[in-house]
């Protein structure tokens, strides 16, 4: 790796060249750009040429392709440009057309591949590939709309939830998430959707605007939180994202208030996912949080189970209440422990170039789910089930790439084990699992084959790996007839989506 000196000089270089073209920029354009990139990638090509030429067919254009462009730099350079306004109504950069934003990509690929390397210490690159992963993470993983929405709107949008979010924003939730879906529908074709087309939702335009105010700002609001949330000396692909926490860009067009969505993926994580931060702040609401998403993850585990398979809740052990749940055959050949982790990543790791190091408080959840399933397992199935083995399942994938810090994790559970009295006879293999890893598994395999992934993955050269990679290796995928119905439980938590 480059010295430190070296880095800053390559940096400052890179700075400069990214800057002279934002700055003869329209920000305007800029959130017509990315949302066209972002309409290619994601099959809406015929609507992306109305906006922006492009080389090649819509296929040169996703990833592993020639003229793929990553969303995570998409964000990140539009984020950048927040910080730095306009010089002047002459915009020297078309980007309306490819030249203009190959130039801009390229030119701001060769700040970040510099920038990124800022902080790292030397050697530290392992440590620090989950901070390089975590920002793709949602990308990489897809945007299956049903499985999003079902599962962030049965965990969060709770009675509890709800009264948190009304105290919050003096909106109902189910209100703004009509409206902001609705601008998530509308924008499939267009890159800003009008105010007037919320008409016809039966709400004022002044309630309208009010429940879009929870997630937009105008250009100048949008570039003075840039300011705010970006001030720190984080490489850029790791700084808070203003299109990420308010993703519609408010201003005026002929007389008109207008919204600008430079990206729909960003706005269906943010009215998702999202909604965690309009309710964190109730203590009641984070709880009920965490209770809903053990129910669901024992639905979908019950759904997929076959008629050998036995699936059980939390039973009461001379400790206390075990963990989240239980699946196994009914003759004991295996068996899977599951503790449901619901807490999500705090930005301090997300940010971290060592994670485990600089944070390693934040990881007790998944230490703690860790014991969980050995003390149960202790407690309840070493001395009749064999082959156990165990998932410590996470709304987010703390662990995901985190091959240099797994280790430690276990080391420390090991520790909190033997303080326990927990034999080691009873510390089973544990794979630690995010929930859309989980499904795909469920979905795709076996649950002795699950089993058998969990047992493998713990071996080194697995750390980090996600399990249905794992169990790729040995098991062929099934043919399922049905899936899991996400939009059945959507609809139960908000009621005019099943409308």
């Amino acid at each position: 790796m480059p010295g430190t000196a070296e880095i800053r000089e390559k940096k400052s270089y890179w700075e400069r060249r990214v800057w002279e073209l934002l700055r003869n920029a329209s920000l305007a354009d800029m959130l017509i750009m990315s949302w066209g990139l972002e309409a290619i990638r994601t099959s809406r090509a015929e609507h992306a040429q109305r906006f922006l030429s492009f080389p090649g067919n819509p296929d040169d254009h996703k990833i592993g392709s020639p003229f793929f462009v990553p969303p995570w730099n998409i964000d990140a350079i539009v984020n950048e440009k927040l910080l730095i306004p306009q010089i002047s109504n002459v915009r020297s950069l078309n980007l309306k057309a490819w030249p203009g934003v190959a130039k801009l990509m390229d030119t701001y690929n060769g700040l970040a591949n510099v920038d990124g390397h800022v902080d790292i210490q030397p050697g530290g690159i392992i440590a620090a590939m989950p901070r390089l992963f975590w920002p793709q993470y949602n990308w990489q993983v897809g945007y299956d709309n049903s499985l999003r929405i079902g599962k962030a709107w049965h965990v969060y949008a709770t009675f509890e939830g709800k009264a948190a979010f009304r105290n919050k924003h003096n909106v109902d939730l189910d209100d703004f998430l009509l409206v902001a879906f609705s601008a998530y529908a509308a924008t499939i074709t267009h890159p800003a959707v009008k105010i007037s087309y919320f008409d016809g939702l039966g709400f004022s335009r002044a309630y309208v605007r009010r429940c879009l105010g929870i997630i937009s700002g105008s250009f100048a609001e949008q570039m003075r939180l840039a300011g705010k949330i970006r001030a720190d000396v984080l490489p850029r692909d790791f700084k808070r994202s203003v299109v990420k926490e308010r993703p519609l860009f408010s201003d005026m067009y002929r007389g008109e208030q207008q919204f600008y969505v430079p990206s729909r993926e960003m706005l269906l994580l943010r009215i998702t996912d999202g909604l965690y931060y309009d309710i964190v702040y109730d203590n009641n609401a984070r709880r009920v949080s965490g209770d809903y998403f053990e129910e669901l993850s024992y639905q979908v585990l019950n759904f997929y189970m076959g008629s050998a398979e036995l699936v059980e809740r939390e039973k009461p052990t001379y400790y206390g209440m075990s963990a989240d749940l239980f699946a196994g055959s009914k003759n004991n050949d295996f068996g899977l422990i599951v503790e449901c982790k619901i807490r999500r990543i705090p930005q301090r790791v997300l940010s971290s170039s060592n994670p485990w190091e600089a944070c390693k408080v934040d990881f007790n959840d998944v230490i703690k789910g860790i014991v969980q399933i050995w003390r149960t397992n202790h407690a309840l199935y070493a001395d009749t089930h064999k082959g156990m083995t165990g998932i410590v399942l996470q709304y987010e994938p703390w662990t995901l790439m985190g091959n240099a810090f797994i280790q430690d994790l276990f080391k420390a559970a090991h520790a909190q084990a033997q303080i326990l009295n927990i034999p080691e006879s009873s510390r089973i293999p544990i794979a630690l699992v995010g929930y859309p890893d989980f499904e795909n598994c469920l979905r795709s395999f076996d649950l002795i084959d699950i089993c058998r992934g969990v047992a493998l993955s713990t071996k080194e050269q697995f750390h980090g790996y996600q399990l249905h990679g794992v169990i790729d290796r040995f098991s062929q995928k099934k043919e399922r007839g049905r899936n899991f119905n996400y939009n059945h439980i959507a609809s139960k938590a908000i009621t005019w989506w099943a409308s």
